[in-house]
């Protein structure tokens, strides 16, 4: 779903283990629901982009995440003051994390240069409509990936009008159980500890 890996990169993953780490959690505390909790800090710290922020929420709080979305925050305030509100994580404490593990398939992850940086976006009338598509819904075409090709010697400016092409071949599918609390499902769970309960 995250085709462009903008919700969920490697550094992005990498600071949800560094605030796990932070909070003190215990292994039972290693839930779902605290993973998406620590990624929306993730993306309120890093990201500049609301609307993909807000994505999260389907994802973590199902289909009717507008009435559930409050208590979301309350968790995420809980999750700060748990850390002593220490929510900036270094490119380098990144860096050392991915190395616990380097070759786990989360950490090939890596968001494309064309989706970097500072980019602004204010409100107007497209984005105050906006609404996250989630686990069930169609990603949207994402027009930049449509139209960006790596650099090369032969082809200087980047760009070209192509479709976007994934290719999975290169991939480490090894199983690897590091990070598996990272990804357990609640409903596997018998207790699901959260921030601010």
């Amino acid at each position: 779903m995250d085709k462009c890996y903008t919700l969920s990169d490697k550094y992005l993953l990498a600071m949800v283990y560094t605030y796990f780490r932070r909070a003190k959690l215990n292994k039972r505390e290693y839930t779902r629901m605290n993973f998406f909790v620590a990624l929306y800090l993730a993306h309120d710290v890093e990201e500049d982009n609301e609307d993909l922020k807000l994505e999260i929420y389907p994802w973590a709080l199902g289909l009717h995440w507008k009435r559930r979305h409050l208590h979301f925050i309350s968790q995420r305030d809980a999750l700060l003051k748990r850390m002593k509100f220490r929510a900036i994580v270094s490119k380098l404490t990144c860096d050392e994390v991915i190395l616990l593990c380097p070759s786990h398939p989360i950490w090939k992850r890596e968001r494309k240069s064309h989706h970097g940086g500072a980019v602004r976006i204010y409100p107007d009338e497209e984005s105050e409509n906006f609404s996250p598509v989630g686990p069930n819904g169609i990603q949207p075409f994402c027009m930049l990936c449509a139209t960006w090709v790596p650099p090369s010697p032969t082809l200087t400016s980047g760009y070209l009008s192509s479709s976007c092409i994934l290719d999975f071949s290169s991939v480490d599918n090894s199983s690897n159980n590091y990070f598996q609390h990272l990804l357990l499902d609640e409903t596997n769970s018998n207790s699901d500890t959260n921030f601010g309960q």
